[in-house]
Parts: structure tokens; sequence; C-alpha cells
């Protein structure tokens, strides 16, 4: 265990080749598994440990707070560029639908990474 730093950590080196030679290949959520499997194992011998996501850490949660902020007060990309552009080429319903496409991803970003945070709380 890593003293280091404001919080305690480990690092786990993992073969990353089978019996039969060939790679094993780790996606994101298999990693994030694996972490919640060590930390399981952890807490299990006294040692308590919390795996978390880098998206869940408070930084972040207040970066997406504050865009979403952004995104709700200030002039909308669509008024903007509705008043810069030549109005017969523009199409603004395919515009409209790419910021409303963006403004749901942040929300669902936010609601997963606090949803996150009160499964681990």
């Amino acid at each position: 265990m890593h003293n280091d730093t404001k919080n305690p950590h480990f690092h786990v080196v993992i073969f990353n080749r089978a019996d039969d030679g060939k790679h094993l290949k780790f996606s994101k959520g298999d990693l994030f598994i694996l972490r919640q499997e060590f930390v399981k194992h952890s807490n299990a011998v006294g040692l308590k440990r919390v795996a978390t996501l880098k998206q869940d850490t408070p930084s972040i949660m207040k970066r997406l707070e504050s865009n979403i902020e952004t995104l709700s007060t200030k002039p909308t990309d669509f008024q903007y560029k509705l008043s810069k552009t030549n109005k017969s080429d523009f199409d603004a319903f395919s515009f409209r639908a790419n910021v409303f496409k963006g403004i749901e991803r942040l929300f669902k970003s936010l609601d997963y990474s606090n949803s996150n945070l009160k499964r681990l709380a």
C-alpha cells in the first residue's frame, strides 16, 4: 500500500496472457469490476477501501454542474449562430436537436455519477 499521497492506494499488476499465450483484453467495465472485487476482498480482511470512477470525483461533479448551469443561463448557441449565419442555409431543427443531445448527455453523466456516489456512501 502506498501512503505517499493524500489517499493511500494500491497498484496491482495483472499478467495479461491466458494459458494458451493469447493476450487478455480488459474493457473499462472489466477493470472496474476487478477494482470492485479487490475492494470487496480488502474490506473482508479489514482494509476499508472504495472503488471509484474518475467521473465520480468532486472536481468532475463540480465541472458537470457548472456546465449545466452555463447551458441553462447563457444565450444558446442556436441563438448565436442564427444571428451570425445566412438564415436561408441554416438548418435550425438539426442544430437544436444536436444541442439537446449534448444537454441530455450531460444530464445522464450527472445522474450516473450521482447514483455511484450514493451507492458508495
